[in-house]
């Protein structure tokens, strides 16, 4: 009896639960899945990688801002003004930034973020205006939707809606 008991705390502080506990009596309780090495960009907490920022995967081996990187055609309606122009994506300093160039065909870089589907322009001032804006990824189609705001000071917030495609 001491080793069912012995066997059921094992697999509940593993499971968290005494039902699945109790199920796992039948079939054996199952080995952690990670250890610190194998979780690349991320930690292994109770067997489980825990992804950093911008890392993702079972084992946190890809980096999340890779799908956004490159060449994309650019659909932007601000105003109701709708134009169509090409930005870059390039790699930033951090693991999931990444900087966009030519955004709303201005020469002037924008720093962004990427957290798995999420893509977000924090709050910075880029010359003269200040913009910010978020969005996402739609991985099946390879469609970043954003939405950003560029502030050139006073009442003349300008609210844009884009569509990135490949």
């Amino acid at each position: 009896m001491r080793f069912l008991h012995f066997f059921i705390e094992k697999c509940r502080a593993r499971a968290g639960n005494l039902l699945v506990a109790l199920g796992l009596l039948i079939g054996g309780c199952a080995e952690d899945t990670c250890t610190p090495a194998t979780c690349l960009m991320g930690s292994c907490v109770d067997g489980n990688c825990v992804c950093d920022a911008g890392a993702e995967g079972v084992n946190c081996t890809q980096e999340s801002r890779l799908r956004v990187l490159g060449e994309w055609e650019v659909g932007d309606i601000c105003r109701q003004n709708s134009t169509v122009y090409n930005v870059s994506i390039t790699a930033g300093a951090d693991p999931n930034a990444v900087t966009i160039d030519n955004l709303n065909q201005q020469d002037i870089p924008v720093s962004a973020v990427v957290d798995g589907l999420s893509f977000t322009i924090p709050d910075q001032i880029l010359g003269q205006q200040t913009i910010q804006g978020a969005g996402g990824l739609d991985t099946t189609a390879q469609i970043i939707s954003l939405e950003y705001r560029i502030d050139p000071g006073g009442s003349n917030e300008v609210v844009c809606q884009a569509a990135f495609r490949r």
